[in-house]
């Protein structure tokens, strides 16, 4: 990892003895052996970050093993080093001093130690996670700016960063690496953040980046064509989504009625969470949309849901920027709904009615890069110019089909493509 690429969540107070660290990750007769008054101050997966006190966890992946630099880890001063035994070799080798921990099946480890370290930070606020192949970055901002307007501090973590709405600091990844993940948790948590909305991605499903996160909701947008570079078929990819709604703790599932998978996923669950959905038309679903009517301006609807309906406008384009706002109407109706009846409530005091909701929905505005107008028509031109993030075949068809939508005459498309990255 090129840690210029993004801005680390800042180091913490946080500190624990390394037998506290791994208890339960490592055998008792290797936990035994460890000194027990020995400190570690932070958790570090890239030896160049690693300073003096820190833990360096070294995993190998299928391009690299960072078990190779481990001595440049314990050369910076880290305290000691855990390391994927991959069947080769048990228990604790001394070198320089430092002790080195072989663990079996570390990668899957990593999140829950991260999160042990930094007190559980998920345990302490609600966590939102939303998958799915479009929608997550959108949905994830809509639902940011929605909580604040209900007067809720809420933050993001994913591809536009982590942070507050108006405060967001880079990532590297859509779902940052596991031990970045709790440390951007432990940051927002105590400053007060509550709830936390995170992108999680298939890849990082499959890697366990946030296995030891507890979600409290789980949200899918929809699965179409992405990442076979990675997941080889869509019944893989499908099955890595899928990991995030069986997560230990979770307690509800919000899930997009216009979607195969989705209907799918919903037969899979429905008796391990309580089921939220959303559609565009079906009117078996939670909240759903009516009279629908787009203009240049944006999308005018009867928006039905469980706290009431009326008729709401937003400044947003496209049809799958509906179904994306449905999604974060259902989650924040059904996720504050849940808090003003919980007997602990923390987040979210008294009883959510619909006239707020809707005041904080027209007061979106798009994501930036993600049917963003950048240039309107007006007297001078009567040309519109609209950016949007769509890089697979299904978005680049939602993307042109929805401005269709909004836009009369004329249609150019300019779209460019990195390569190398699906088969």
């Amino acid at each position: 990892m090129n840690s210029a690429m993004h801005k680390e969540p800042e180091r913490s107070a946080a500190r624990m003895t390394l037998s506290e660290l791994v208890a339960g990750f490592v055998p008792v007769s290797i936990a035994n052996k460890l000194d027990s008054e020995l400190l570690v101050t932070g958790i570090q997966l890239d030896s160049r970050l690693v300073v003096s006190g820190d833990v360096f966890v070294a995993v190998f992946g299928r391009n690299l093993d960072a078990r190779d630099f481990i001595s440049i880890a314990i050369n910076a001063g880290a305290a000691a080093v855990l390391a994927e035994s991959g069947g080769e070799w048990v228990g604790v080798r001394d070198v320089g001093g430092v002790p080195v921990i072989a663990v079996d099946s570390l990668q899957s480890k990593i999140s829950a130690i991260a999160g042990r370290f930094y007190a559980e930070p998920s345990a302490q606020a609600g966590v939102i996670g939303i998958t799915g192949t479009n929608g997550k970055t959108s949905c994830a901002a809509f639902m940011a700016q929605v909580f604040s307007g209900l007067g809720l501090d809420s933050a993001t973590i994913g591809t536009l960063g982590y942070g507050r709405p108006d405060a967001l600091s880079a990532t590297a990844l859509t779902t940052p690496d596991a031990v970045f993940t709790q440390r951007a948790l432990f940051e927002l948590v105590s400053a007060g953040v509550d709830p936390v909305i995170m992108e999680v991605s298939s890849v990082g499903l499959d890697q366990r980046r946030v296995s030891g996160v507890q979600f409290d909701t789980a949200v899918f947008t929809n699965l179409t064509r992405d990442h076979l570079d990675y997941h080889g078929t869509m019944e893989a990819y499908g099955a890595s989504k899928k990991k995030l709604f069986t997560m230990p703790r979770l307690k509800r599932a919000v899930i997009n009625l216009d979607d195969a998978y989705g209907i799918s996923l919903i037969n899979d669950i429905a008796s391990q969470v309580e089921i939220v959905t959303y559609s565009q038309s079906r009117a078996a679903a939670s909240v759903r949309a009516e009279r629908v009517a787009m203009d240049s301006q944006g999308i005018a609807m009867h928006l039905v849901t469980p706290i009431g309906s009326g008729d709401v406008r937003v400044g947003l384009l496209g049809g799958f920027n509906l179904s994306n706002l449905l999604a974060v109407v259902a989650t924040v109706v059904s996720y504050c709904t849940a808090e003003a009846d919980s007997q602990d409530a923390s987040a979210f005091q008294g009883k959510l009615i619909f006239s707020q909701l809707a005041a904080a929905l027209t007061r979106l505005k798009p994501v930036p890069g993600r049917m963003q107008i950048v240039a309107a028509a007006s007297d001078i031109s009567d040309v519109s110019v609209v950016v949007d993030y769509a890089h697979t075949p299904d978005g680049l068809r939602s993307a042109l089909l929805g401005l269709r939508e909004h836009f009369d005459g004329e249609l150019t498309c300019v779209f460019g493509a990195g390569g190398n990255r699906d088969a």
